[in-house]
């Protein structure tokens, strides 16, 4: 989209002090305003995105495009640890020390650069899991975005969202690795395969690359693997099934 079609003209720049609003402020408002006013409602994320990029560059402000943020999700965690231990089952570790490993790694695919791990424990029916699942094997972090009314996945970190998928370079995959190492839910446990990963996850993928990437997907998926995956059903057959 050539936003230049769009966006011709920008908004007063100059700011007075009467006004109590810092430039930085008052420009990315201004810009947001002025794509919406030229552009209307309805179109795709990604089209305003790129139109308000423009938008701010006009104004001669300084823009990173899609910069990846650190986010250091035990801190995140932490911060509400209290309401975390409201919302846990007996049988689980109340002790916030005892939920994280006790060093962070190196691992270049998270944006900070580091990962750090979650503990498990054995829970009452002798199972390991990792500490923040409860007894009804609902994940506790969950549980308590949705007390506070907040999303379900607000405070949940990113790997745990999408896993048994991940993401690599920029690119979404299978997380084969880790789920040769995960016991409690990894692929040694042939109960947790019912039906192809893509179609048991079509909530978190929209969730973490939004619809636009999730359709795409979606499309392609169809188009190229839908069918491995059924079995047809002979239309005779189908009748006997319906008339049981």
């Amino acid at each position: 989209m050539n936003c230049k079609n769009y966006i011709t003209t920008t908004e007063n720049r100059e700011l007075t002090e009467k006004e109590g609003i810092d430039p930085l402020t008052n420009n990315s408002i201004g810009a947001a305003i002025e794509v919406h006013r030229a552009l209307g409602p309805g179109l795709l994320e990604s089209a305003y995105e790129a139109c308000l990029l423009h938008e701010l560059c006009l104004r001669r402000m300084k823009v990173e495009h899609q910069k990846p943020l650190p986010i250091f999700y035990k801190d995140v965690i932490l911060e509400h640890e209290n309401d975390i231990k409201d919302v846990m089952t007996p049988s689980q570790i109340k002790d916030a020390s005892n939920w994280f490993d006790d060093e962070t790694c190196e691992d270049k695919d998270f944006p900070s650069g580091y990962a750090i791990g979650t503990e498990v424990y054995i829970n009452p029916e002798g199972k390991t899991q990792c500490v923040f699942k409860d007894d009804n094997n609902y994940c506790s972090i969950q549980v308590m975005a949705v007390k506070k009314n907040k999303h379900k996945w607000q405070f949940k970190p990113l790997h745990c969202i999408l896993y048994p998928l991940t993401i690599v370079e920029n690119t979404l995959m299978y997380d084969e690795d880790h789920s040769q190492e995960l016991d409690y839910c990894g692929v040694n446990h042939p109960e947790n395969f019912t039906q192809p990963v893509f179609e048991a996850m079509h909530e978190e993928i929209k969730y973490i690359i939004g619809i636009e990437g999730f359709n795409f997907l979606n499309d392609y998926y169809i188009k190229n693997y839908k069918k491995k995956y059924q079995i047809d059903i002979p239309d005779f057959e189908l009748e006997l099934i319906n008339k049981r």
